[in-house]
Order: C-alpha cells, then structure tokens, then sequence
C-alpha cells in the first residue's frame, strides 16, 4: 500500500470515530521493494520496515513524542501486531499497532499531511 492509500484510511478511521489506546500508534507498512531500482534483487532480511501513521493512541503525549497521523516512520524490525479493519468500500485494510517507543525514526511529510486534511474535510470531520 503507498502512502497516499494510507492517509486515506486514515480519514476513514478518524471519520468512524475509531480510537486507539494507551502508548501506541498504528500505521499502514509500505510496499516492500524486493528489487532495486537497478534491478537487484534485495534479501527480505534487509528490506526496510517504513510505514505511514493512520492513528495515534489517545495517551501519547504528541508534544513528547512528534508523531501525528501522515508521519512516515521506520520500526522495529519484530514483528508489530496485525489487525484487519473494515472500510467503507467493504475492503479490508491491515493495520499494525506498535508502542511508540518502538519507533525508531519520523520524519513530517507536508505533502501527505495535507492530503490527509483534505481527505478528512473532505468527510467533513475535524482533526
């Protein structure tokens, strides 16, 4: 899934008033790339772990921690924990939720931030 799918959802999520608890976060894992840009083939083992925030859990302090929903990350290499989720088009999204201390790098995409605020005036729903 890129990360143009992924602000999607989460206007979908933030539209059904979905919430997530505790210290977490929950994000929607790339695309994995098995072959480079060059052709080469690239070992499961190294392929990065990236993904794009869709919800953060009501008790992370924001200001502490910098993470919003259509931040890009990368994580912890073990194995987050999977969840299927309905969509409004009765489509299944998988979602993985990890402790935000498990992040280990963000960094702020304007251009994904600012589809994601479209999305969701989009459902005329604040943020």
């Amino acid at each position: 899934m890129t990360p143009h799918e992924a602000v999607q959802i989460a206007a979908e999520f933030t539209h059904q008033n979905r919430k997530l608890f505790g210290e977490r976060i929950a994000f929607i894992r790339d695309e994995a790339q098995i072959m480079s840009t060059g052709g080469l083939h690239i070992p499961g083992g190294i392929v990065k772990q990236s993904g794009t925030i869709v919800m953060v859990g009501v008790d992370v302090d924001t200001a502490k921690h910098d993470v919003k929903i259509g931040d890009r990350i990368l994580f912890t290499r073990y194995e987050p924990a999977a969840v299927g989720l309905s969509r409004k088009d009765g489509s299944e999204a998988v979602i993985y939720i990890v402790h935000v201390a498990d992040l280990y790098v963000g960094w702020d995409d304007p251009e994904l931030r600012k589809e994601y605020m479209d999305a969701c005036e989009a459902l005329r729903i604040d943020t």
